[in-house]
């Protein structure tokens, strides 16, 4: 038996399997990295206590703003790959805050 993928190739998988195979396409090696940041602390608020929470859509928060907006969608679409679909649209207002825009996001 293999070991399980890391969450961020995991991830990246996933989000090629829901949203088509180019939907990465635009990405640069900023955005890439910043994406697996992403999911890792996407990981670590899935695991955490109230503290390791806060502390985990923080970095989230950080690593899609690390992220060119054109790309920031692509981190909001991926949330349901850990979690459930309902807390995407619970979590990224979380994440995000009032003050930043995301293209491809109402």
């Amino acid at each position: 038996m293999s070991a399980p993928k890391p969450a961020c190739q995991a991830a990246a998988a996933w989000i090629l399997e829901v949203k088509g195979k180019g939907v990465l396409a635009p990405f640069t090696g900023q955005d890439f990295a910043a994406f697996k940041a992403f999911v890792h602390a996407l990981e670590l608020y899935a695991f955490s206590d109230d503290e390791g929470r806060k502390q985990a859509l923080l970095c989230m928060r950080h690593a899609v703003l690390a992220m060119q907006p054109k790309t920031r969608w692509i981190a909001r679409e991926t949330i349901p790959q850990q979690l459930d679909w309902d807390d995407r649209e619970k979590l990224w207002p979380l994440i995000m805050g009032d003050d930043v825009e995301v293209e491809g996001v109402a």
